[in-house]
C-alpha cells in the first residue's frame, strides 16, 4: 500500500502546481518540505514512512 501511495502524493503536489501556475510551485515546495520537517501536519508521520 506504501509503495502505491508514494506517486499518488506526487501527482497530487504535481497536480497542484499546475493549478496554481508555475511560479507557485517552488512555494509549494518548500512549503511541503517544512511541513514534513516540523511535523506541523497530521501526515507528518505518514510521509516518514513512505521515505
Amino acid at each position: 500500500m506504501d509503495a502505491g501511495t508514494s506517486p499518488l502524493i506526487l501527482l497530487l503536489l504535481l497536480a497542484l502546481g499546475l493549478i496554481l501556475g508555475a511560479p507557485a510551485t517552488p512555494t509549494l515546495g518548500l512549503m511541503f518540505l517544512a511541513v514534513m520537517v516540523t511535523g506541523a501536519s497530521p501526515f507528518a508521520p505518514f510521509l516518514f514512512r513512505l521515505f
